[in-house]
């Protein structure tokens, strides 16, 4: 970069909120804080938690603020160092070879499903009829390779809004290169799964909003469209859905936000024995292992229902990590694995190239989301981190590579 160029850099430091708004422990504690805020202001709220699950909150909390405060000067080092990086060639082949792989993992679920619904016109039924609850049950009982292919799509999602946004292709190719990623982004709508959405778009917006030169964002307002947007997806599923309809659009947050923690409450009372095989908490790496022919008997991720007193079947990040080891494996874990996820997403930040910053969006929403459910221990994240280092060399455009 030339001196002017860096001139800014040297005069300037990241502020506080510019510095927060890129480490992912930052967005764990503002969330279990928020949400256990809205636990006095509901009509429909959760049983009281026990002394157990009020001591394991507080120090997931805990756990969130000490990896906030540890890594402050790093991720200031990060915002200063980073590199404004373009768009070149292999970006554009990495976007369309995901966009194959991910069309075709796409079409595979889509054939898989309408099989298992009893044929295509049962999945269209269905759908003209909105009756979206039965498509996601039906998905929920699936395997089908075609839902890890989907993966792809994301990738190619976030590639070609990066392209779209940040290089200096013909508009004609740009336009083409959206109207691609959107038909990838409806097509992940089939599987009617409320965090899906979320976990593809919020990366994306992450990093055309802080993956670049500090001086250029401002904190408040992407935090202002982020909530906004979150918002409207809720709602949105909550409509075309009907969930929990009898409490009103509104009192229905309230269930949705907190009744993850009236769950781990209730698994924390019932005192079940702790399953020491640990393939809850490392859920990915006992399914890659599947894939050999061992049977490792992986229970459903979609959890049974229990009544807080309302009917939910979320448990917060924290559930898979009870259930695996019980208090000792909370207690032993937690701070290990935030400690961990804000080291690996601060270090895939520095690299700057978009793969890298695509895993780091999706530990900023891991832990952004992890008061609802755990998505540290499902393959998306690490299927794109190893993706990222293994591509990631090819994908490290010098900043005058956009055209």
């Amino acid at each position: 970069m030339s001196n002017n160029q860096s001139a800014p850099s040297a005069q300037r430091r990241p502020t506080l909120p510019q510095t927060l708004a890129i480490i992912p422990s930052a967005y764990g504690l503002l969330a279990w804080v928020a949400t256990l805020a809205l636990l006095p202001l509901s009509t429909s709220p959760i049983n009281p938690l026990s002394e157990v699950t009020q001591l394991i909150v507080i120090y997931a909390i805990f756990c969130f603020l000490m990896s906030t405060v540890i890594h402050v000067r790093y991720a200031q080092r990060a915002l200063i160092e980073f590199t404004d990086r373009g768009i070149d060639t292999a970006t554009f082949v990495a976007f369309l070879v995901s966009g194959a792989i991910g069309s075709l993992g796409l079409l595979i679920y889509l054939n898989d499903i309408s099989s298992f619904a009893g044929g295509i016109g049962v999945l269209v039924y269905a759908i003209v009829s909105q009756d979206l609850l039965a498509i996601r049950a039906f998905s929920g009982e699936l395997d089908s390779i075609g839902t890890q292919l989907s993966y792809f799509s994301w990738i190619a999602i976030f590639l070609g809004t990066m392209i779209v946004f940040r290089s200096k292709y013909h508009p004609l190719i740009k336009l083409a290169v959206l109207g691609f990623s959107i038909v990838l982004l409806f097509g992940n709508l089939f599987f009617i799964d409320r965090t899906r959405p979320l976990w593809i778009l919020l990366p994306v917006i992450f990093t055309l909003s802080f993956a670049k030169p500090f001086w250029k964002f401002r904190v408040g307002r992407v935090a202002g469209g982020v909530l906004a947007f979150g918002l409207g997806l809720f709602f949105l599923f909550m409509t075309l859905t009907g969930k929990y309809s009898s409490y009103g659009q509104l009192d229905s947050l309230f269930v949705y936000a907190t009744g993850g923690f009236g769950y781990l409450d209730s698994i924390v009372s019932s005192n079940a024995h702790p399953d020491t095989t640990f393939v809850r908490s490392f859920y990915w790496a006992a399914k890659v292992i599947e894939l050999t022919g061992a049977d490792l008997h992986i229970p459903n991720q979609v959890l049974d229902f229990r009544y807080v007193p309302f009917p939910t079947n979320v448990g917060t990040f924290i559930e898979p990590i009870y259930s695996d080891g019980g208090l000792d494996f909370v207690f032993l874990f937690i701070p290990v694995l935030t400690l961990a996820l804000d080291r690996l997403a601060l270090y895939m930040y520095r690299r700057s190239d978009y793969l890298s910053l695509l895993v780091w969006g999706n530990i900023l929403f891991t832990l952004l989301i992890s008061f609802f459910v755990p998505k540290f221990n499902q393959l998306p994240l690490w299927l794109f981190l190893f993706i990222a280092l293994a591509a990631g060399p090819f994908l490290t455009p010098k900043q005058s590579a956009t055209r």
